[in-house]
């Protein structure tokens, strides 16, 4: 094609479509292990696009301990429509994992696990367990049966083979479905007891190889290996074996447990001078049951928990702590008695280790431990000043306490106000930080940076540049506020007053009732001298004969503010109701003070009157 000339050409695009599920049901979960029982796994394919049944081949693996014994119709087969199937048989007792996966897409599988179970027979074995010299029956002894070859272990004959019973109160056992075919030379089965305070012989394997006659992974009492008799024997299918157990000294095992608690919550700091229980339990099992699952001691039989004792003690830096109720290291306590632990002062945060141990008859030693940090509190005081020399105090600064100021750990721990004084005050401030005291006053602020590594008290004063400390007197509250007098009672008023001031104040000081007009009807003005910070101040002998029933506002004011409440005053004519009554009343109602209804009872009871 030369310049200038066009051409034109077509083009097919053709979608890939691939497998994009599958699933596979079985025709059981399990199937008897005789070499000719299938199972049968139906295969199910479809595509990744609309989900259309899907042509492929799919390939089956397996995972069994023995894969020798599994017989597979065939390991690549290919769906039509969708669908195929395959077979499996086992030869051997085992779990066999199944495999299917699609060989256009191998992310496309299904693993489907079968349990190949042992084949019921119509032999029995039967007898009894009795203690050697005694010929005293065993109870509740755990008697199983194995076929040689094959896993020894009294779960894989509780799980797979149902060959496991328990004795009776008599001793007796029986355990029926052996199966002829799986019988070793000369007919030989394995069979295994285990009874508690019996088991002395090791039978576990170093290598986990349990499938030889011996290794059952726990200890049990006595073994054989039993020649059954055949089926058709004159015996009716079964086989006596009677076993005999000899007791054996068991020594408990231990497993400690110990934790911190405060309110039954796990704890791993605590502050100085405080108290947590020390939680702890103790697990026993015998030791010649290592397999068997621990039980707390008050439950078991092995021991009695009034004779086991726990031994306590701790480790600590700069001895920050002890342990309650004894004071002192090595604290033995009878199981299930009650242990604290105390913290004391200390200069700086300590680790403390809390260990806590049982000793059995052997000198076997088995202990458990646990850490909590005790750390020191303290208190940061100071003044809140400005920056006039001399400084003056600034009472109601906002201060706030921060922790780890300018980290990602930074906390505010506190806010307070200073006092009249200027003083503010942070207790149970926790050492081993850094810390800033940031301050607030009439917009300006001012902070101080500190450590606080011990206890006791650190002053840190914090000073606000370009602001005057407040210098008059302000009324705190009034006592009585709102209460109620008859016509020519004498009542006295007290005010709380902080004078603001730095030193020594002398200023006017007033009580006064206004009515409801605003109108004063008292005023009572004095000089006070109040010392710097809070003062009380009281107006005595208020004469109320001037005052018509009714509502008032009485209250103390002076040039920085005033705190004022009601005063109520009720007639003194004995119940009967004045016209001046009435005029009061009705002068509340204009003002939003009483309602319509309250002025209609007025005008009744003055016309009853």
């Amino acid at each position: 094609m030369t310049a200038g000339e066009t051409t034109s050409a077509n083009f097919v695009l053709e979608q890939i479509i691939n497998a994009g599920e599958i699933d596979v049901t079985p025709s059981t979960d399990s199937a008897e292990a005789d070499g000719s029982t299938e199972v049968e796994y139906e295969i199910e394919l479809f595509d990744d696009d609309d989900g259309s049944p899907y042509e492929d081949d799919v390939e089956v693996t397996v995972d069994a301990p023995d894969e020798g014994a599994i017989t597979l119709s065939d390991t690549t087969v290919t769906t039509t429509d969708g669908n195929a199937t395959v077979t499996a048989t086992s030869s051997e007792i085992q779990a066999a994992e199944f495999t299917f996966t699609a060989q256009s897409n191998e992310s496309v599988s299904e693993t489907v696990t079968t349990q190949f179970v042992a084949a019921d027979g119509n032999l029995a074995l039967y007898g009894d367990v009795q203690e050697w010299a005694t010929n005293a029956d065993v109870e509740g002894a755990t008697v199983w049966a194995a076929y040689p070859g094959v896993n020894q272990t009294q779960a894989f004959a509780e799980e797979e083979t149902n060959l496991s019973t328990m004795t009776a109160a008599s001793g007796e056992y029986q355990i029926s479905g052996i199966n002829e075919n799986r019988l070793g030379a000369n007919n030989a089965l394995n069979v295994y007891v285990a009874a508690s305070g019996y088991n002395s012989i090791n039978g576990t394997a170093a290598d986990g190889n349990v499938t030889g006659f011996g290794n059952v992974s726990q200890y049990y009492a006595t073994n054989a290996q039993v020649s059954m008799n055949p089926a058709g024997s004159d015996v009716d299918n079964t086989t006596s074996k009677d076993f005999t157990v000899s007791p054996v000294e068991i020594t408990p095992v231990y497993d400690v447990t110990v934790d911190v608690t405060q309110d039954g919550d796990s704890i791993a700091r605590m502050p100085t001078q405080d108290v947590a229980d020390v939680e702890y339990e103790v697990l026993v099992k015998a030791d010649t049951d290592p397999d068997s699952e621990f039980e707390p001691v008050s439950e078991s039989d092995l021991v009695t928990p009034s004779e086991v004792d726990v031994v306590f003690n701790i480790t600590t830096n700069t001895s920050s702590g002890n342990l309650l109720p004894a004071d002192a290291n090595d604290q033995v306590v009878t199981y299930g008695d009650d242990v604290q632990f105390e913290t004391t002062r200390t200069p700086s945060p300590d680790n403390v280790t809390i260990n806590a141990s049982v000793v059995n008859e052997n000198d076997q030693e088995f202990n458990d431990s646990t850490g909590v940090e005790v750390y020191g509190v303290g208190e940061i005081t100071g003044d809140v000043v400005n920056d006039d020399s001399p400084a003056d105090n600034l009472p109601g600064a906002s201060v706030t306490l921060i922790k780890e100021p300018d980290t990602a750990n930074e906390e505010i721990v506190a806010n307070t106000t200073t006092g009249p004084e200027g003083s503010y005050s942070f207790t149970e401030v926790e050492t081993g930080f850094d810390y800033r005291i940031d301050a607030e006053f009439e917009g300006e602020t001012g902070f101080n940076d500190i450590t606080k590594n011990t206890a006791g008290t650190t002053n840190a004063d914090v000073v606000i540049v370009g602001v005057e400390a407040p210098k008059g007197f302000t009324v705190v509250d009034i006592n009585p506020a709102n209460v109620t007098v008859t016509q020519g009672d004498v009542i006295d008023v007290t005010a709380t007053i902080n004078n603001d001031a730095p030193d020594e104040d002398t200023r006017d000081v007033e009580f006064r009732v206004t009515d409801s007009n605003g109108s004063e009807v008292v005023s009572i003005t004095e000089s006070v001298t109040l010392q710097p910070g809070e003062n009380t101040y009281t107006f005595s002998g208020i004469d109320t004969s001037a005052l018509a029933a009714g509502n008032y506002t009485h209250g103390v004011y002076t040039d920085t503010n005033s705190q004022t409440a009601t005063l109520t005053v009720e007639s003194s004519s004995g119940g009967d109701v004045t016209f001046q009554d009435v005029l009061g009343v009705i002068t509340d109602y204009n003002n939003d003070d009483a309602s319509f209804q309250d002025v209609l009872d007025v005008i009744t009871a003055y016309n009853n009157s």
